[in-house]
């Protein structure tokens, strides 16, 4: 059950945007001010989560290095 649950989490968006004016986001900010959607449209969100990278940055994660 835990890795259903696991598998689901993973699935979900990173980011939403509403009515192409606003970005939705889990987490806290980024570490560089020019980041994009189209970097996060190409992030694999589909494995836990790593220690850096957007990734971290843009979930609710301890990220080791920002």
């Amino acid at each position: 059950m835990v890795e259903v649950f696991r598998e689901t989490f993973n699935a979900l968006p990173l980011a939403y945007v509403l009515n192409s004016r606003v970005i939705v986001l889990h987490g806290g900010l980024f570490s560089r001010d020019d980041v994009t959607l189209d970097e996060l449209r190409a992030i694999d969100r589909f494995h836990e989560p790593p220690d850096e990278g957007l990734m971290c940055e843009v979930g609710m994660h301890v990220c080791t290095r920002v």
